[in-house]
């Protein structure tokens, strides 16, 4: 089962899922759905699982070395390494999402804290975007999801963009910019078969 936040594999338990309803802590997802299917299972994070899955099944197949990036409310990944799901040492490798983006201000010398998962994800991006619609620059989103930004959706800014706000397409482009130069990095350094994008605002956009 892939889930998407922290848990405790040897216990089949989450221990915090960001997105769901009340974190889901502690609730015993292994336990409870190995008895209702009377079948192994086992918990994953949601971009493993994406690339267990395009690794066997899909894009990726027959690949020795991809990267794989998810993005949606969040920023994950993963990574396929001489055919096997690599973990790391403490099972965390792929979190493309605290990818540090500009470690330090160098004109003040201040250290900054901008990740990936800051810019990049669904969730920053529909930030910007709310405040887009709040002065009246983006009409089109305006209308469709108005200025809220937690029902600023994908889909929303996909729809917004075909209906001409221009400075929505604008605003995901640059985020797809910096997107493209972290995958660069990441290709310099793994040299990588492939890259393989996901989730739900690359399935909209």
């Amino acid at each position: 089962i892939g889930v998407p936040g922290l848990f405790d594999a040897a216990s089949g338990t989450t221990t915090f899922l960001t997105n769901m309803p009340g974190g889901w802590r502690g609730v015993p997802v292994v336990s409870r759905l190995a008895e209702a299917l009377d079948a192994p299972t086992a918990l994953i994070n949601d971009a493993r699982a994406f690339a267990l899955a395009e690794s066997e099944l899909g894009a990726a197949r027959g690949c020795e070395t991809a990267v794989f990036v998810a993005i949606g409310t969040g920023v994950g990944g993963a990574l396929i390494l001489d055919g096997r799901l690599y973990l790391g040492s403490s099972g965390d490798a792929g979190d493309i999402g605290n990818y540090l983006l500009h470690a330090v201000d160098v004109s003040q010398e201040i250290p900054r804290k901008e990740v990936v998962d800051s810019v990049v994800s669904r969730t920053a991006i529909s930030a910007e975007a709310a405040a887009l619609a709040v002065k009246r620059q983006a009409p089109a989103l305006r209308k469709l999801a108005g200025t809220d930004v937690t029902d600023i959706k994908s889909g929303d800014l996909a729809e917004a963009i075909r209906r001409g706000d221009k400075p929505v397409e604008r605003l995901v482009r640059s985020r797809a910019r910096v997107m493209g130069a972290v995958l660069s990095n990441l290709v310099d350094f793994l040299n990588p078969d492939m890259v393989v994008l996901g989730g739900g605002l690359v399935e909209s956009l």
